[in-house]
């Protein structure tokens, strides 16, 4: 605001800025040359031992949740009578916190 007012204190703000820009920039530089064979690596073995057969496990969970739970699903809508302890315990489960 006051820069405004006076022309002269805004060019004098401007003079003072200072920048830690090329400091960032070598140390990025760096690290890409420095580390980029380790960093590779650990992002190859993050991706093929801990990605991969996570991505695997939650496949076959899904693929076993399908296949039990739509067969299930369908003989408890005809029968009320064994519907109602099923709905007990799919909304007791619904209110617990993920990954219980």
């Amino acid at each position: 605001m006051l820069g405004l007012m006076m022309p002269e204190l805004a060019r004098w703000t401007k003079a003072l800025l200072t920048t830690n820009a090329p400091v960032r920039n070598d140390l990025v530089s760096w690290i890409n040359v420095t580390l980029y064979a380790p960093l590779e690596f650990q992002s190859t073995l993050w991706l093929l031992w801990i990605m991969f057969p996570l991505r695997d496990a939650l496949l076959a969970a899904l693929t076993v949740a399908l296949i039990l739970g739509f067969p299930l699903g369908l003989g408890l809508a005809g029968r009320p009578r064994l519907a109602e302890p099923a709905r007990l315990v799919l909304d007791t489960l619904q209110t617990l916190p993920a990954l219980v």
